[in-house]
């Protein structure tokens, strides 16, 4: 039997591993943000990339193989990845770091995202801001919310 996207957001069990996977990602991406100097190199395309791109990447893979084996990923920083859309109808999608300009500038403007799609639709969605130590969440008729490092959880309305 396939896996449902219901599967996933009807465990809550599931849901606060994920936020415990952002988690870890904001925390990969800080200790690289944190540290005297970040080398830059440039992918095929000319963007920027650094190993904090990286380390999140991994830390994502590791973590979402691990939690849905079953649900394939596609990643900005896997090139390889992107014809997992026409295979499968249900997967995650990450951006390890989005905002890698901003993360070389020191500016504190980024994030890592996490989206769960199913058939060409957002589901649920992850956003983590390491500098201010957030997590965002939600999706479709299943509200929105502010997880803060403390544990402080509340709702967000758009």
């Amino acid at each position: 039997m396939a896996i449902e996207a219901t599967d996933i957001l009807d465990d809550s069990g599931l849901m606060d591993s994920l936020i415990d996977l952002i988690w870890t990602v904001n925390a990969e991406i800080m200790d690289v943000y944190q540290a005297s100097e970040t080398s830059v190199e440039q992918k095929a395309d000319g963007s920027p990339v650094t190993i904090a791109d990286l380390a999140a990447h991994r830390c994502f893979m590791q973590g979402l193989t691990q939690l849905t084996p079953d649900v394939p990923v596609v990643s900005e920083e896997d090139a390889e990845s992107l014809h997992v859309p026409a295979k499968h109808s249900l997967f995650w999608l990450i951006d390890p770091l989005d905002g890698t300009k901003e993360f070389i500038n020191r500016n504190g403007e980024f994030t890592c995202n996490l989206a769960l799609i199913d058939q060409q639709r957002t589901v649920f969605g992850f956003v983590g801001v390491p500098v201010q130590e957030l997590v965002y969440v939600g999706g479709p008729n299943r509200g929105a919310f502010r997880v803060s490092a403390r544990g402080q959880v509340g709702p967000i309305h758009c």
